[in-house]
């Protein structure tokens, strides 16, 4: 679910053409968006990208050349946004209820604490123009116990 969200997020709102690809390295500077999930399933989505690839966002989805830095983070917190979006309702048809926070973003600082929790991180490659780069998404969290009874009405 996590890698379709993000490859529909990133072609529908930035232009991209995203589809898994390898573990590389995210080239630096590079922008992380976290946002926070509740409710029924605890946990946080991450994106983290290399700023270029921000700022291409920013610049398909505002129409603009602008590159200032606050619209670039701007830019990043929305499509971590709409990839957390696109996650939760993918999940509501399991019957999962899922709230989402306010996306933070900030650069250079891949922060994934460990933790008991499941984890999901997908490797993407992103096309834009004639480059290519390496992004993650990753996805932790706790899912309901079984018999939750505000799951799916079990």
């Amino acid at each position: 679910m996590l890698t379709e969200a993000a490859i529909d997020t990133l072609g529908s709102l930035c232009s991209i053409v995203a589809m898994p690809g390898d573990a590389g390295p995210v080239a630096t500077p590079a922008l992380t968006g976290t946002i926070a999930l509740g409710h029924d399933l605890r946990g946080v989505v991450m994106l983290r990208l290399p700023r270029e690839l921000g700022v291409t966002c920013l610049k398909t989805m505002m129409l603009s050349e602008q590159e200032d830095e606050d619209l670039v983070r701007d830019a990043v917190g929305e499509v971590t946004n709409v990839i957390a979006g696109t996650l939760i309702q993918r999940l509501a048809t399991l019957g999962l209820e899922v709230e989402i926070g306010v996306p933070l973003v900030s650069q250079d600082e891949p922060t994934v604490a460990r933790s008991e929790r499941r984890a999901e991180r997908v490797h993407l490659t992103a096309t834009s123009g004639e480059k290519t780069h390496q992004l993650t998404v990753f996805c932790t969290y706790d899912w309901p116990a079984a018999g939750d009874k505000r799951v799916g009405g079990r």
